[in-house]
Parts: C-alpha cells; structure tokens; sequence
C-alpha cells in the first residue's frame, strides 16, 4: 500500500509519514499533490527518505516547492501527464517582531537554506548547484510533466 498525501507540506505529514515507513508491509512508494510546504517538515521526511533509499515517488496535480524536491528525490521518480510543478529559491517567513539586530543571524539562516536546496536539486538531477542557481535566479519556475522529465526532476511520465 503506497502513502497518499494530498495537503500541505507540514508537521502532520511529516507525522504520517514517519509512521508509515516503520509499518512491516510499508512498500516505500509516495504519491504526492502538494502546493508545498514548511522547510522543517521537509527535511524530516527527505532525510527519512534518504536514510530508506529505495523510495519511488508519484507526483500528481498541482506540485510546488518542497513537493517538488521529494517527488524528485525518489528512486524512481514519476508523473502523471498533467502534473504541473514549481520550483523556487526557499522562502522562510521571518518571524514576527523580527528586529534589527537579528536580521543578520535570520539571513545567514535563510541562506543556509537556501544553499540545501540547490544542493538537493543538484543530487536529485545530476547536474550542479551553479545550474540551479542561475534556473531560479528570475523566480519561480513553473513546469510542465515533460519539462520535469527533460530537467531531469523526474524519470517519466505515466500514459
């Protein structure tokens, strides 16, 4: 039985998807509609995910920002025909009351972020970090299936 999961990108997924992956039948196969997500509840599922290293990922409908970085992080990476994904440099919403003199530690922070993305995109397809750095640099990149697949962000798509 595979893990669906249709929502956010959030401590409730992460949750269940921690769960899932100690059951004894857990067939290690994601299918994932998300607009995105928080950066701390990605990185706990693709770490879990990295640790396992056999994960095949389905990404369907609308799949944006931390959802695009799992789907793409399976072993075998696959998507229906209409999937459309985004792609952006990392955005962390500052707290609030941020005050000047923390604006320094919250932007390395955000950086440091901003650099595991690249890193990731960059393992995921095969290609470099500077790659991607210059891709995303005007914003957001929105793809269609067989765009994915040519970036390398997928392996193929389901007919």
């Amino acid at each position: 039985m595979s893990l669906i999961w249709c929502g956010q990108i959030d401590d409730c997924f992460a949750e269940a998807f921690l769960r899932y992956r100690e059951k004894e039948d857990c067939e290690h196969t994601l299918v994932l509609k998300s607009p995105g997500g928080d950066a701390g509840s990605f990185f706990a599922v693709y770490d879990a995910m990295q640790l396992d290293g056999d994960w095949t990922t389905v990404g369907t409908g609308e799949i944006a920002s931390a959802a695009t970085l799992l789907v793409s992080s399976g072993v075998i990476r696959i998507l229906t025909p209409h999937t459309r994904l985004m792609l952006h440099r990392g955005i962390i919403d500052p707290p609030a009351g941020l005050n000047a003199s923390s604006l320094d530690g919250y932007s390395q922070e955000m950086n440091w972020w901003e650099a595991q993305i690249y890193r990731i995109l960059a393992k995921t397809t095969g290609t470099s970090v500077e790659k991607w750095q210059k891709r995303l640099a005007p914003g957001d990149l929105f793809l269609s299936a067989d765009e994915a697949v040519k970036l390398k962000l997928a392996d193929r798509i389901v007919k």
